[in-house]
């Protein structure tokens, strides 16, 4: 069995949830913003489209605006099992990983690295999560948002624990 696994986990994992919960939000945000727009503006032209076709625009466009918006909800879910996965991910293939004692140094300095490079992660997340303008689909992914702004002490616990399994070298039978 091929066991391979990197030791720049750890940033690939902050650079993939980073953008995973910033694209979520902006999509959210945008969607939230269209169907405000679309409410607004097809207000006039639900009177004329009901005299002559009994159609309600309005309720045509909150239907279907509606229904997009409650869909996303299952979005901050999503999220935070794909977190959750990644950092299974992180731990299992640092099990898998036979390493030698002289990289504990190099695994260290990538550890502190990866720490560095979340927080700076984590204050640009901050910014765009505090945009006015986008923020509107910041607000159902609140416990995703308070996992990527305390992201550099999630890198610190998950990197001392893959640096334990990836350390002890665990026997694996191959079956």
């Amino acid at each position: 069995m091929d066991k391979k696994g990197s030791i720049l986990d750890l940033v690939i994992f902050v650079i993939a949830f980073f953008l995973l919960l910033t694209c979520v939000g902006i999509i959210w945000g945008i969607t939230s913003q269209a169907k405000t727009q679309i409410i607004t503006q097809i207000q006039p032209l639900t009177k004329d489209l009901q005299d002559v076709h009994g159609y309600n625009a309005t309720l045509g466009a909150e239907q279907i605006m509606g229904k997009t918006i409650s869909s996303y909800s299952v979005l901050s879910w999503i999220t935070i099992f794909i977190f959750v996965g990644m950092i299974l991910n992180i731990i299992i293939s640092s099990a898998l990983i036979k390493s030698y004692p002289f990289m504990f140094v190099a695994y260290i300095f990538v550890v502190v690295l990866a720490v560095i490079f979340a927080a700076v992660v984590s204050n640009t997340y901050e910014e765009i999560y505090q945009n006015p303008s986008i923020a509107s689909g910041f607000t159902g992914l609140l416990a995703a948002s308070w996992l990527m702004l305390n992201m550099p002490y999630i890198i610190t616990v998950v990197g001392f624990i893959a640096g334990i399994f990836l350390f002890i070298n665990i026997e694996w039978v191959n079956y």
